[in-house]
Protein backbone atom coordinates (compact mmCIF):
# COMPACT_ATOMS: atom_id res chain seq x y z
CA UNK A 1 0.00 0.00 0.00
CA UNK A 2 2.99 2.33 0.11
CA UNK A 3 2.92 2.65 -3.69
CA UNK A 4 0.80 5.62 -4.73
CA UNK A 5 -1.10 3.71 -7.42
CA UNK A 6 -2.00 0.85 -5.06
CA UNK A 7 -3.08 3.23 -2.33
CA UNK A 8 -5.16 5.25 -4.77
CA UNK A 9 -6.84 2.08 -6.09
CA UNK A 10 -7.69 1.00 -2.54
CA UNK A 11 -9.17 4.42 -1.76
CA UNK A 12 -11.23 4.34 -4.98
CA UNK A 13 -12.55 0.89 -4.12
CA UNK A 14 -13.26 1.26 -0.41
CA UNK A 15 -13.68 4.96 0.31
CA UNK A 16 -14.58 6.74 -2.92
CA UNK A 17 -18.17 7.54 -1.87
CA UNK A 18 -17.49 8.38 1.77
CA UNK A 19 -18.19 12.05 2.40
CA UNK A 20 -14.85 12.52 4.16
CA UNK A 21 -12.12 14.02 1.93
CA UNK A 22 -9.01 11.89 1.50
CA UNK A 23 -5.80 13.57 0.38
CA UNK A 24 -2.58 11.96 -0.83
CA UNK A 25 0.95 13.37 -0.62
CA UNK A 26 -0.17 16.77 0.66
CA UNK A 27 -2.40 17.23 -2.41
CA UNK A 28 -4.75 20.20 -2.54
CA UNK A 29 -7.81 18.27 -3.76
CA UNK A 30 -9.27 15.06 -2.36
CA UNK A 31 -8.72 11.97 -4.49
CA UNK A 32 -12.03 10.41 -3.52
CA UNK A 33 -15.18 11.75 -5.16
CA UNK A 34 -17.05 11.90 -1.81
CA UNK A 35 -20.30 11.45 -3.70
CA UNK A 36 -21.72 8.52 -5.65
CA UNK A 37 -22.36 9.36 -9.31
CA UNK A 38 -26.15 9.13 -8.90
CA UNK A 39 -25.99 11.97 -6.33
CA UNK A 40 -23.79 14.25 -8.47
CA UNK A 41 -24.94 17.59 -9.83
CA UNK A 42 -25.04 15.99 -13.29
CA UNK A 43 -25.76 12.29 -12.56
CA UNK A 44 -25.74 11.19 -16.19
CA UNK A 45 -22.26 12.63 -16.84
CA UNK A 46 -20.97 11.36 -13.46
CA UNK A 47 -22.20 7.83 -14.23
CA UNK A 48 -20.41 7.86 -17.61
CA UNK A 49 -17.19 9.06 -15.95
CA UNK A 50 -17.52 6.42 -13.22
CA UNK A 51 -17.99 3.65 -15.81
CA UNK A 52 -14.98 4.93 -17.76
CA UNK A 53 -12.79 4.93 -14.64
CA UNK A 54 -14.01 1.75 -12.93
CA UNK A 55 -14.68 -0.47 -15.94
CA UNK A 56 -12.19 1.01 -18.44
CA UNK A 57 -15.03 1.49 -20.90
CA UNK A 58 -15.68 4.61 -22.93
CA UNK A 59 -19.38 4.38 -23.67
CA UNK A 60 -21.90 1.77 -22.57
CA UNK A 61 -24.76 0.93 -24.94
CA UNK A 62 -27.37 1.88 -22.34
CA UNK A 63 -27.70 2.91 -18.72
CA UNK A 64 -30.64 2.10 -16.45
CA UNK A 65 -30.68 4.26 -13.31
CA UNK A 66 -32.26 2.84 -10.16
CA UNK A 67 -35.01 4.32 -8.07
CA UNK A 68 -36.96 3.07 -5.07
CA UNK A 69 -39.19 0.18 -6.15
CA UNK A 70 -42.49 -0.89 -4.71
CA UNK A 71 -42.84 -4.68 -4.84
CA UNK A 72 -45.73 -6.96 -4.07
CA UNK A 73 -44.99 -9.50 -1.32
CA UNK A 74 -48.33 -11.27 -1.47
CA UNK A 75 -50.38 -9.76 1.31
CA UNK A 76 -48.84 -6.28 1.10
CA UNK A 77 -46.44 -4.08 -0.84
CA UNK A 78 -43.00 -2.99 0.33
CA UNK A 79 -40.83 -0.14 -0.92
CA UNK A 80 -37.27 -1.27 -1.56
CA UNK A 81 -34.80 1.64 -1.44
CA UNK A 82 -32.36 1.47 -4.35
CA UNK A 83 -29.68 3.78 -5.68
CA UNK A 84 -27.24 3.13 -8.47
CA UNK A 85 -27.50 1.95 -12.04
CA UNK A 86 -27.11 -0.92 -14.47
CA UNK A 87 -25.36 -0.57 -17.80
CA UNK A 88 -24.95 -2.64 -20.93
CA UNK A 89 -21.31 -2.94 -22.07
CA UNK A 90 -20.63 -2.38 -25.80
CA UNK A 91 -20.23 -6.06 -26.68
CA UNK A 92 -19.56 -9.44 -25.26
CA UNK A 93 -16.98 -12.10 -25.78
CA UNK A 94 -18.21 -15.31 -27.32
CA UNK A 95 -18.99 -16.71 -23.89
CA UNK A 96 -22.19 -17.55 -22.08
CA UNK A 97 -20.45 -16.66 -18.78
CA UNK A 98 -20.47 -12.93 -19.50
CA UNK A 99 -21.17 -10.35 -16.77
CA UNK A 100 -24.40 -10.30 -14.78
CA UNK A 101 -22.71 -8.78 -11.75
CA UNK A 102 -23.07 -5.70 -9.58
CA UNK A 103 -20.78 -3.87 -7.19
CA UNK A 104 -22.53 -3.50 -3.84
CA UNK A 105 -22.44 -0.57 -1.46
CA UNK A 106 -24.42 -0.16 1.73
CA UNK A 107 -24.81 3.43 2.84
CA UNK A 108 -21.94 4.49 0.54
CA UNK A 109 -19.56 1.88 1.96
CA UNK A 110 -18.11 -0.71 -0.42
CA UNK A 111 -19.13 -4.28 0.46
CA UNK A 112 -18.27 -6.46 -2.54
CA UNK A 113 -17.89 -6.47 -6.29
CA UNK A 114 -18.88 -9.01 -8.90
CA UNK A 115 -21.98 -10.00 -6.89
CA UNK A 116 -23.69 -12.39 -9.32
CA UNK A 117 -26.73 -13.47 -7.29
CA UNK A 118 -28.63 -10.17 -7.24
CA UNK A 119 -29.37 -10.05 -10.96
CA UNK A 120 -31.56 -12.60 -12.74
CA UNK A 121 -29.71 -15.33 -14.63
CA UNK A 122 -30.97 -14.02 -17.98
CA UNK A 123 -29.18 -10.69 -17.34
CA UNK A 124 -25.61 -11.88 -17.86
CA UNK A 125 -25.00 -9.08 -20.35
CA UNK A 126 -25.34 -6.20 -17.84
CA UNK A 127 -23.22 -4.83 -15.01
CA UNK A 128 -23.93 -2.26 -12.38
CA UNK A 129 -23.53 -0.58 -9.03
CA UNK A 130 -26.12 -0.71 -6.25
CA UNK A 131 -26.49 0.95 -2.89
CA UNK A 132 -29.35 -0.31 -0.73
CA UNK A 133 -29.69 -0.19 3.05
CA UNK A 134 -31.85 -3.34 2.83
CA UNK A 135 -28.81 -5.45 2.01
CA UNK A 136 -26.81 -6.85 4.92
CA UNK A 137 -23.18 -7.99 4.77
CA UNK A 138 -22.07 -11.29 6.24
CA UNK A 139 -19.87 -11.27 9.35
CA UNK A 140 -16.74 -11.28 7.16
CA UNK A 141 -18.16 -8.29 5.19
CA UNK A 142 -17.09 -9.95 1.94
CA UNK A 143 -20.50 -11.19 0.86
CA UNK A 144 -24.20 -10.50 1.39
CA UNK A 145 -26.65 -12.33 3.60
CA UNK A 146 -29.21 -13.97 1.36
CA UNK A 147 -32.20 -13.22 3.57
CA UNK A 148 -35.71 -11.91 2.91
CA UNK A 149 -34.43 -8.39 2.18
CA UNK A 150 -31.86 -9.76 -0.28
CA UNK A 151 -34.66 -11.45 -2.21
CA UNK A 152 -36.73 -8.25 -2.17
CA UNK A 153 -33.82 -6.27 -3.60
CA UNK A 154 -33.33 -9.03 -6.16
CA UNK A 155 -36.99 -8.74 -7.20
CA UNK A 156 -36.80 -4.94 -7.37
CA UNK A 157 -33.68 -5.12 -9.58
CA UNK A 158 -35.33 -7.59 -11.92
CA UNK A 159 -38.39 -5.33 -12.23
CA UNK A 160 -36.27 -2.28 -12.97
CA UNK A 161 -34.08 -4.12 -15.45
CA UNK A 162 -37.13 -5.45 -17.30
CA UNK A 163 -38.78 -2.00 -17.40
CA UNK A 164 -35.50 -0.39 -18.43
CA UNK A 165 -34.93 -2.81 -21.31
CA UNK A 166 -38.51 -2.38 -22.46
CA UNK A 167 -38.06 1.41 -22.38
CA UNK A 168 -34.79 1.22 -24.33
CA UNK A 169 -36.44 -0.95 -27.01
CA UNK A 170 -39.29 1.55 -27.28
CA UNK A 171 -37.46 4.89 -27.08
CA UNK A 172 -33.92 4.09 -28.30
CA UNK A 173 -34.26 1.59 -31.17
CA UNK A 174 -30.65 2.04 -32.35
CA UNK A 175 -29.29 1.30 -28.86
CA UNK A 176 -31.63 -1.70 -28.63
CA UNK A 177 -30.30 -3.05 -31.96
CA UNK A 178 -26.72 -2.65 -30.72
CA UNK A 179 -27.59 -4.45 -27.46
CA UNK A 180 -29.17 -7.38 -29.29
CA UNK A 181 -26.40 -7.53 -31.90
CA UNK A 182 -23.54 -7.12 -29.39
CA UNK A 183 -24.85 -9.61 -26.85
CA UNK A 184 -26.72 -12.09 -29.03
CA UNK A 185 -24.76 -15.15 -27.86
CA UNK A 186 -25.29 -14.35 -24.19
CA UNK A 187 -28.97 -13.45 -24.62
CA UNK A 188 -29.69 -16.59 -26.62
CA UNK A 189 -27.69 -18.70 -24.14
Amino acid sequence: LLHDSRLQSAIFQYADFLDIPIYMNKGQTPINTMRPPWEAYDPEQAIYEFIKREYQMLTPLAIIPFHDEEIDIGHDTVTVPLKGFLFVPPGSVASVQEYGDVTVYIRRMFICDQQRNLLPQWARFVRGVIDSPHLQPTASREELQQDENFHRVQMALQNQLFKGMKNIAKTQPKAWQLIVRGHRAVIMG
